[in-house]
């Protein structure tokens, strides 16, 4: 199971400014650092908890199809706004998509 970052989130879920103040930090100086620490503390809880906090568009790759009736998938990250589509190898390599 591979989950790639197609989409970067536009926002992240605090302000520089919220963090700023959280941290009671008035000037400006850290303010590179701080945005750093407030994507990377959200790519870890995404990770952590298997959950997206921001809208972002991601790939899913699995190394096989699931085998047995009925077939599932856990897509990962849920909730989701829109699966866009599913897309596998079939047994000539060929690429397929699941409408």
């Amino acid at each position: 199971m591979t989950i790639l970052v197609i989409s970067q989130p536009e926002a992240e879920p605090i302000t520089l400014a919220e963090a700023r103040s959280h941290l009671r930090v008035t000037s400006t100086i850290e303010d590179d650092n701080i945005a750093r620490l407030i994507k990377a503390a959200r790519t870890r809880l995404e990770k952590e908890t298997g959950r997206a906090f921001i809208e972002q568009t991601l790939e899913y790759r699995m190394e096989d199809f699931p085998c047995g009736y009925p077939y599932r998938i856990k897509v990962p990250r849920p909730c989701l706004i829109e699966l866009q589509s599913v897309k596998y190898l079939d047994v000539d390599g060929n690429l397929q998509t699941i409408s």
